[in-house]
């Protein structure tokens, strides 16, 4: 064999071997970034424990929301260092919500009634203030909603019924005056028997109540069948 042609062949088993080996860095990057895909779904937010929706395939959410949905994460409005953050001595419009037992800290979205119920977050990983309602530190029941899921996957509130008595729940204005408040009972209950009055009703107390999606999605009704609340009140000394 010549000193030519054994040079060609030497060159020619040497690219098959490159682009063998380019192959195989390719297919271990697409077998990561599915195993990263399964686990914290096409958001890339893994701080949400979830794996998987239970809503239906073949629905959109302006189906089951009236209006389409950003699944994009973004920082708060507000976001100052937690050490940033000065106690507050009454009360604030919410542009930030944390929940240190949950990981969470999210923007506050404004929101207001939608065919007679509350409405919900444009975003799926910011939370929703009724602004008819009191503000957070008003005497009586603010309110806060956030999605458990969406035809995507996990949201913002999927782990809320996590939550315990004495954790605590964080909000903030766009100034960085934060309010403290504690759990003081977390409850879920069938979509028909939620305690309207309860939760959105008057009350001579500080109290900041947290409302999200709970139990089984019912595909024929577009929603699930029970309601889980975070029931809070204000901490005085923060």
């Amino acid at each position: 064999m010549s000193k030519k042609l054994n040079f060609v062949l030497k060159s020619k088993r040497s690219q098959v071997q490159i682009l063998a080996g380019l192959l195989m860095i390719t297919a271990a990057l697409m077998l990561g970034w599915q195993s990263l895909a399964q686990a914290y779904g096409d958001t890339g937010n893994p701080d949400t424990d979830r794996f998987s929706s239970s809503v239906q395939f073949g629905v959109s959410d302006l189906d089951l929301f009236g209006k389409r949905l950003s699944m994009t994460p973004h920082l708060p409005l507000q976001s100052l260092s937690v050490n940033q953050l000065k106690p507050g001595s009454g009360p604030v419009v919410p542009v930030r919500l944390r929940i240190p037992a949950l990981n969470i800290d999210t923007s506050v979205e404004q929101v207001g009634m939608r065919n007679n119920v509350m409405d919900v977050p444009s975003n799926v990983w910011d939370a929703g203030w009724l602004n008819s309602n009191p503000r957070p530190g008003d005497t009586g029941n603010a309110v806060l909603d956030g999605h458990k899921d969406t035809v995507k996957g996990g949201a913002i509130f999927w782990s809320l019924p996590n939550l315990k008595p004495g954790d605590k729940v964080y909000v903030s204005d766009i100034n960085g005056y934060e309010l403290a408040f504690e759990v003081t009972e977390v409850a879920s209950y069938p979509l028909d028997q939620a305690p309207l009055e309860r939760i959105f009703g008057a009350s001579s107390e500080k109290h900041l109540n947290l409302i999200s999606c709970d139990g089984t999605f019912v595909h024929s009704e577009h929603t699930y069948d029970r309601r889980v609340v975070v029931y809070t009140r204000l901490l005085e000394h923060n």
